[in-house]
C-alpha cells in the first residue's frame, strides 16, 4: 500500500525561531542521507520502501514530506520515524534534533490505464 508519511522534525533546545542557515543546513544534509535510502526495515520484520522525499525547512526545523509503500500507512509511519530517528542521532550537526510529529495518509492506488487487462478484458 502506497502512503504520504509527514514528519516534522524540531531543533534541539528552547530556540524559539531558527534562522535561515540553520533549517536550510538541516533541509539539506536530511535530504542528502534520505536520498541514501531505499528501504526501511521496521519492527517485526515489516520493510518500507521509500519512494519519494522532500525536506521543507521552516522557522522551528523541517518538515519531511515521504511517498512510501508499506504493509499499512501506520507501519509506514513507525518504520520511517525510527529511520529519521536514527539518521539524527547520527549527525553531529544534528544533534539534539527531534521527531516531533508523525502523520500518516493512504494514497488510493492509480486507475488502469484503458484496455489494461482486467474485469471485462479480452
Amino acid at each position: 500500500m502506497r502512503c504520504v508519511v509527514q514528519i516534522e522534525i524540531e531543533a534541539a533546545g528552547a530556540v524559539p525561531v531558527l534562522d535561515e542557515l540553520r533549517s536550510r543546513g538541516a533541509a539539506h544534509v536530511l535530504t542528502e542521507d534520505l536520498g541514501a535510502i531505499v528501504r526501511v526495515e521496521g519492527p517485526g520484520g515489516i520493510v518500507v520502501r521509500l519512494l519519494e522525499h522532500r525536506c521543507l525547512p521552516h522557522d522551528r526545523g523541517v518538515l519531511v514530506g515521504l511517498l512510501a509503500e508499506a504493509p499499512s500507512p501506520d507501519r509506514a509511519g513507525t518504520g520511517l520515524r525510527l529511520a529519521l530517528a536514527r539518521l539524527l542521532g547520527e549527525r553531529a550537526c544534528l544533534a539534539g534534533w527531534r521527531v516531533a510529529r508523525v502523520w500518516t495518509v493512504p494514497v488510493a492506488a492509480p486507475p488502469s490505464p484503458p484496455g489494461a487487462s482486467g474485469a471485462g478484458a479480452r
